[in-house]
């Protein structure tokens, strides 16, 4: 459970973005409550913080912002939903278009905890045992105070009870830090009233010294008992770079070689035994170290829908591969199928790690070995292009189960393992080597043939005869260019789907298995550019006019204050700093 969100040790293991979510939440807590208690004019550090946690990480901004709503109950109720609205609307440029494309992230499907004991990795971990009664008697004694615990006893408990019903895009592990801190923080207040308690009971000599002790005996004993000892080991492993791991000089010698070779994305065989160089995914800087080699895998799987194929392709052209996503039809080692996939996704160099991939690539006709980097070897694939001509006529895939909007956000929460929509198509539609030249797509002109669940039929869809070919395909950050002479033939762009994707000179682009695009060309020359759309313009709008009234309401308040501070019978003169802090300053 250290691992989950919002300590140490998972920022190490790169959930920083839950950290930072985590860190301004209760920033946000704070600014709220103290705004409801004390009863003062609005004051913007809260709308701050809540936009800075909403930027990073959305699971603390589900779980702290539905715990906060119980400040609708509050007499000042109009402080916190402009609070709120101001909030989000300086998130809203970021907000708004992943509210808008969530469908199109990948779930990567993280197999839900169910139990609730240490052996299920549940909410209660032995390590919490102890500070349980604790945590129950500095919850019990500071509502029995009438301490404004309220919102804190809110983000404490809604994670427990969202656990077990939490399964789709969200993995309800990330829901217990909360919990976490929530025992921690009532269990310390016990504490701390206990210790309080003793001192006011005692000589102040005495108390003083019992102080010091006790707090001499804490620094001994907590830092071995939380673990902190391995964080230290793991952060200087983290951050001690590339080039100060012993193996460094084999990883310098490969990005060197891979420099020297002409353009084009690399496939390379997965294997945890790289951590030795820093991290498994070392070879995903392939692109940072040598320009115009792309890696085929990434760090932000999930802002990609071509990530569950790779992982299926990878499975294939590794050994010992991770196969990180569950429940994909993984098909093993097996370089006759992986060639077919390479293809499709237009990958010129396979980099092999281990004895058995490198022996079989050598005895494969189709693999041509290149260069050697011990102990890597690199092979070159046969020639494939970014943009294919249609051999058949595509198929439109019509699934069994209607998704709609709510249906989808409803997802993010629940999974359905009887849903079978676009993506599953595709899932079955990629493991079906035979078929890989039918294409289907998402959507598409009436006369395109349809299949269902199944795919029954997509081996016989129309042959093609018009004749053409692509050249002069151009792949650039925000667009893709290129001509053909296959006018009013549909043609595969082999790069992600998203819908800010727009063409001209051809009709679409339709979403196309597994994750890429298909054009229908009305002119010779084709371009797709990455545009903005409504979610984009309608976010920054917002976010715009946010920022600029929030920069008015400042303005004003520091000529209202200057006018206040001004003697009686002399003209206001305008300060450097803004006096009055209880009315001005952002806190």
């Amino acid at each position: 459970y250290a691992i989950y969100g919002g300590n140490i040790k998972s920022t190490l293991a790169g959930e920083y973005s839950f950290s930072w979510a985590m860190a301004f939440s209760l920033f946000y807590l704070g600014a709220l409550m103290r705004d409801s208690r004390s009863g003062r004019r609005f004051s913007p550090l809260a709308a701050i913080m809540l936009a800075g946690m909403a930027l990073s990480h959305i699971i603390p901004t589900a779980i702290v912002g539905a715990a906060s709503l119980i400040f609708l109950a509050q007499p000042e109720r109009r402080r916190a939903i402009t609070t709120w609205a101001l909030g989000f609307a300086l998130a809203a440029f970021w907000v708004v278009p992943l509210v808008a494309t969530i469908g199109f992230t990948t779930d990567m499907n993280f197999s839900p905890l169910r139990g609730f004991d240490a052996g299920t990795g549940g909410p209660l971990p032995t390590e919490l045992w102890p500070l349980l009664p604790l945590a129950v008697i500095g919850l019990v004694w500071s509502l029995w105070q009438r301490y404004s615990v309220s919102v804190l006893v809110l983000t404490t408990l809604l994670p427990l009870l969202a656990y077990p019903f939490v399964s789709g895009k969200l993995w309800n592990g990330r829901l217990l830090p909360y919990w976490f801190f929530g025992v921690f923080f009532f269990a310390g207040l016990a504490v701390g009233l206990a210790a309080l308690a003793v001192y006011r009971r005692l000589p102040a000599r005495t108390s003083v010294l019992v102080g010091v002790g006790l707090a001499g005996a804490a620094l001994l004993i907590f830092p071995p008992a939380s673990g902190m000892e391995q964080s230290s080991g793991w952060a200087r492993w983290n951050y001690s770079g590339y080039e100060d791991k012993g193996p460094y000089p084999e990883y310098e010698n490969l990005m060197a070689t891979v420099d020297t070779l002409p353009p084009g994305r690399i496939m390379w065989e997965a294997n945890n035994d790289m951590d030795k160089y820093g991290t498994p995914m070392a070879l995903m800087l392939f692109p940072y170290w040598s320009e115009g080699h792309p890696s085929m895998e990434g760090l932000l799987f999930e802002s990609s829908l071509s990530t569950p194929f790779h992982f299926m392709n990878a499975a294939e052209m590794s050994d010992r591969p991770s196969n990180p996503i569950p429940g994909l039809p993984y098909s093993g080692f097996d370089l006759d199928k992986g060639l077919a996939h390479m293809e499709l996704f237009n990958v010129r160099y396979y980099v092999t790690f281990t004895e058995r991939a490198t022996s079989a690539a050598r005895l494969h006709p189709a693999y041509t070995e290149i260069a050697q980097a011990s102990p890597w070897t690199i092979f070159q694939l046969p020639d494939s292009s970014l943009v294919d001509v249609a051999e058949y006529v595509p198929a439109v895939f019509e699934p069994t189960d209607e998704v709609g909007v709510l249906e989808r956000a409803g997802l993010i929460f629940r999974e359905d393992e009887d849903l079978h929509d676009f993506f599953r198509g595709a899932v079955d539609w990629h493991t079906q080597i035979e078929t890989l030249d039918h294409w289907m797509v998402e959507s598409g002109p009436d006369e395109w043939p349809r299949v269902t669940e199944g795919l029954g039929g997509l081996e016989e869809t129309a042959a093609i005869t018009t004749a053409g070919s692509v050249s002069n395909v151009v792949l650039e950050d925000d667009r893709i260019s290129f001509e053909t002479t296959a006018i009013g033939v549909p043609h595969l762009v082999k790069v992600s789907f998203f819908p800010n994707w727009k063409v001209t000179g051809a009709e679409g682009p339709y979403r196309s298995a597994p994750a890429f695009m298909v054009v229908i060309p009305t002119e010779s020359q084709v371009e797709l550019t990455f545009a903005r759309r409504w979610y984009e313009s309608t976010g920054l709008l917002l976010t715009t006019l946010a920022a600029l009234g929030l920069g008015v309401w400042l303005i004003r308040q520091r000529r209202l204050a200057t006018a206040r501070s001004a003697p009686a019978g002399e003209p206001p003169v305008e300060p450097v700093v803004a006096g009055e802090p209880g009315e001005t300053d952002l806190g």
